[in-house]
């Protein structure tokens, strides 16, 4: 059996009025219960970004594909949010998302975040500060990043 692409539609109704994502690249994207996360990226024309964005992807899951619909939102959050940043990584541990590094287009960066996505899309993120100078490492397949947490924790 083949893979098959499909190219799902998108209901523009829960934006209210608001944008579709910017076009972008060296963004991050993560999936998590249904949704797709997006954050940062560059925009071209020295345009960074440090917006979030929710992909609902929970319709995809309909017999006919063609007949699928998914929606984009622009989830509230609170709390200290990145720096517009690209070329960044991100992963999902639970219900977070990390999101470390990057660049701003005039300094690179070693910060790393934390985002709560299990709020129903009301996320709550704050900064896991760094030991300067940290460096990411790999410790019993977790990564450590400079903080005072053991792995094990």
């Amino acid at each position: 059996r083949s893979l098959e692409w499909h190219k799902p539609g998108l209901d523009l109704a829960p934006l209210q009025g608001s944008l579709l994502p910017a076009p972008r690249y060296a963004h991050s994207a993560v999936s998590f219960r249904g949704f797709v996360y997006i954050f940062g990226g560059f925009g071209g024309s020295d345009s960074w970004l440090g917006d979030l964005w929710a992909l609902d992807t929970q319709s995809v899951r309909v017999r006919d594909v063609s007949k699928a619909i998914m929606s984009w939102h622009k989830p509230p959050s609170k709390g200290a949010a990145p720096c517009a940043r690209a070329a960044h990584s991100a992963t999902m541990v639970g219900g977070r998302m990390y999101i470390f590094g990057g660049n701003t287009g005039k300094k690179r960066l070693n910060d790393l975040y934390s985002l709560d996505t299990q709020a129903s899309l009301t996320a709550g993120g704050h900064m896991i500060r760094p030991k300067k100078n940290a460096r990411p490492n790999i410790v019993r397949r977790h990564f450590r990043v400079g903080t005072r947490h053991s792995a094990e924790s």
